[in-house]
């Protein structure tokens, strides 16, 4: 546990890296891209042996599920309805086995889609109540503001 977190928005998670593979494989399968299970092996282990040179951990370590159980960090799950990269089960999933206080929002989009204004300000309520931030330490978004771009490219 790394007690300088206070909260955590979880967008799109997963519950283990293989398995998010696997049924990658399996939508191309269905979608008319058959790859071979050995290309996926052979790709993994590429990938594997990268992440594991530069940053030093190992990719098959990567389940969150496994850990879901014994994390008490605050937590605000999101998925997309109709996101078709990381589906939505993934969410529930690690929502359901979430040991700490938790919520979770469904949208509507995809993986890629931009979050709806409610969900953006649910996420700042969330993490300045984690924070316990005060009420004049809150960001407020003027009508018309760009939520998606970064904050040193907004006006003023």
């Amino acid at each position: 546990r790394d007690p300088t977190i206070s909260g955590m928005v979880l967008d799109s998670c997963f519950t283990d890296l293989r398995r998010l593979a696997e049924e990658m494989v399996a939508r191309g399968k269905e979608q008319g891209v058959n790859v071979p299970g050995f290309v996926v092996s052979v790709a993994l282990r590429m990938i594997k042996n990268s992440i594991k040179a530069q940053a030093g951990f190992n990719i098959k370590r990567l389940c969150p599920a496994e850990h879901a159980g014994r994390c008490f960090v605050p937590a605000m799950f999101v998925a997309g309805d109709h996101d078709d990269f990381i589906g939505r089960h993934h969410s529930e999933a690690l929502h359901g086995r979430y040991a700490g206080d938790k919520n979770i929002m469904f949208v509507d989009g995809d993986h890629n889609s931009p979050r709806p204004r409610f969900c953006l300000q649910a996420a700042c309520l969330f993490l300045r109540s984690c924070m316990r931030l005060s009420h004049d330490r809150e960001l407020v978004a003027t009508p018309g503001t760009n939520l998606l771009a970064p904050p040193w490219l907004a006006p003023g």
